[in-house]
């Protein structure tokens, strides 16, 4: 067991948000759950997707329609030109512009929560007011969860909270006063990153996540090209902040993860590792 400043994890490799769905995985990921290659139980915690206060369709199709789809449709969808227009294969990584397309905290909580006893989890939350995320926090402050990370800084998604730093002192402040739970937030490069941190350390929040994809022209981008700029956050926050650092950005490989501690992250995430090799972000997890 790992103490990040409250944040009980259960080892220092923890799976991004969306990488495994709402927590029990994507449903094109459960074969190879069933056969053993991906283990959530063997990360140290499993981030969900963004979930906001309703289903929002975002940039793709209804997030009803395609938690009730067949598996064959599934691969369909995952190999037709639809998908293509919110996640596609660029050189160096991934451009991803879903628009927190989700199916909303309520259904969350009674359809998928009651599946997750052996997996530790930690909800990711969006909104795009302060009572957004505070109202969020009180749906899950009676379940057993790891903690909440607040997602401020989706390239997706336009909000103006994560660059007016007297708004988000207040979200911070009330999200902490709010949360029966530890509190992670989840900055991009997009803001002011350090002054983020700093506010955050202030209001009581009690670790850092960095980085969200980088915003590009047509989505946010994810992959090996953007772990340099990465890890030079992860080493900037480092100088600045006593909090726990989880930092993510184009881990691949185990050697990935050590850079990251080397730079001063306390835990590490994975996510786009998943895309090409479903089975490796199981296999680092396991080493720790």
């Amino acid at each position: 067991m790992i103490n990040l400043n409250g944040v009980k994890v259960n080892n220092r490799i923890l799976l991004a948000a969306g990488a495994g769905g709402y927590g029990e995985g994507w449903p094109h990921q459960r074969p190879f759950i069933k056969l053993g290659l991906i283990d959530l139980s063997a990360f140290g915690a499993v981030i969900t997707r963004t979930l906001t206060p309703e289903s929002r369709q975002g940039n793709y199709i209804d997030p009803f329609e395609f938690e009730n789809a067949t598996f064959v449709s599934h691969l369909c969808r995952i190999l037709s030109e639809e998908r293509k227009r919110v996640l596609r294969k660029v050189p160096g990584g991934w451009i991803n512009n879903m628009g927190w397309w989700n199916v909303g905290i309520n259904y969350w909580i009674e359809k998928i929560y009651p599946k997750l006893k052996d997996v530790a989890i930690i909800p990711n939350i969006g909104g795009f007011v302060v009572d957004d995320y505070v109202n969020l926090i009180q749906k899950l402050n009676p379940l057993k969860i790891i903690g909440i990370e607040i997602n401020i800084s989706c390239p997706n998604v336009e909000h103006s909270l994560a660059n007016n730093f007297k708004e988000l002192a207040r979200l911070f402040s009330l999200c902490r006063e709010s949360s029966a739970h530890p509190l992670i937030v989840k900055i991009g490069i997009d803001s002011d990153y350090l002054k983020i941190a700093e506010i955050a350390e202030g209001c009581g929040i009690n670790a850092i996540s960095a980085i969200n994809s980088i915003p590009i022209l047509g989505g946010g981008y994810s992959g090996q090209a953007i772990k340099p700029i990465a890890l030079k956050v992860v080493a900037d926050l480092r100088k600045i902040t006593r909090l726990p650092i989880i930092g993510g950005g184009g881990i691949a490989s185990l050697r990935d993860c050590q850079e990251f501690f080397e730079v001063g992250a306390d835990a590490v995430t994975l996510g786009s590792g998943f895309l090409l090799k479903p089975w490796e972000p199981t296999r680092i997890a396991k080493k720790y």
